[in-house]
């Protein structure tokens, strides 16, 4: 298995509240329901603490077979439009 571990910034337009919702209930779903060859998908939304700023909004963690899924993934049609619904 490869897995890509991803760092995510949100639109500075987007609270982390609502940046969270959307991934968790529409970005996530999109991605682990129509990326080809995605083995397992990860969502970690930023939480935070006292005394401590983070440089990320998320981290997405996405499991593949191999490296050729990978590429076969990202050149896909599903993954153009899952592109074009980042946030």
């Amino acid at each position: 298995m490869v897995k890509i571990v991803a760092t995510l910034i949100k639109l500075e337009t987007l609270t982390q509240e609502e940046f969270s919702h959307y991934w968790l209930y529409y970005h996530g779903p999109l991605v682990r329901d129509t990326l080809p060859g995605l083995r397992k998908y990860v969502i970690n939304t930023r939480v935070d603490v006292p005394k401590k700023l983070w440089n990320y909004d998320g981290i997405a963690e996405l499991w593949f077979d191999n490296v050729g899924s990978i590429k076969t993934a990202f050149a896909s049609e599903a993954a153009d439009k899952i592109r074009q619904d980042e946030l």
